[in-house]
């Protein structure tokens, strides 16, 4: 059964281990934020908290790839004109700035953060597969699901697809609130 605990009222012990969702990166450092919005706001205010609580705080590849990518495709959405391709602009100088700005975030992500390997080998494709196969789940939320199950890992996330999961997760979204 889900697990789902306001972030906001949320005490961090420096014995947390926690994960942060790739939404939440795109929050607290991608291109779009806002420093107003509430949603920002509470988040940062929740990573602040972390880390003067020196909770270890992890990352691995799969969620640094969903960041990178995410952000170059919402620069390429901010600027694209009818017919433009995010491979052709990926591969354009107009996206060397873009690139380096996002390589700029991913290094202050890796400054707050513990980099782990995400267990490929230890995890239980099958049944990974076969939830996939039933075309209700995201294939890498599943992937993150199962790294936090896995390792204790308390996941923040303000993605309402882990609805139904069996995770301590920390939010503020309503959706996954109300369960």
């Amino acid at each position: 059964m889900i697990t789902a605990k306001d972030i906001r009222n949320t005490n961090f012990k420096a014995s947390d281990q926690i994960m942060l969702d790739t939404n939440i990166w795109i929050y607290l450092q991608g291109p779009q934020g806002n420093p107003t919005d509430y949603t920002i706001r509470v988040y940062s205010q929740a990573v602040a908290d972390m880390i003067a609580a020196k909770c270890q705080i992890v990352i691995n590849a799969l969620i640094i790839s969903e960041f990178v990518n995410t952000y170059a495709r919402i620069e390429f959405n901010l600027i694209k004109q009818p017919g433009d391709d995010f491979k052709t602009f990926r591969n354009s100088p107009a996206f060397k700035p873009i690139a380096a700005h996002i390589a700029n975030e991913v290094r202050g992500i890796f400054a707050i953060s513990h980099r782990i390997d995400c267990g490929f080998s230890n995890l239980n494709h099958a049944d990974l597969v076969n939830e996939f196969a039933d075309g209700n789940s995201d294939f890498n939320d599943l992937l993150i699901a199962d790294i936090c199950k896995k390792n204790n890992y308390r996941l923040v996330t303000h993605d309402g697809d882990f609805c139904g999961s069996d995770l301590n997760i920390l939010t503020m979204s309503r959706r996954l609130l109300k369960q």
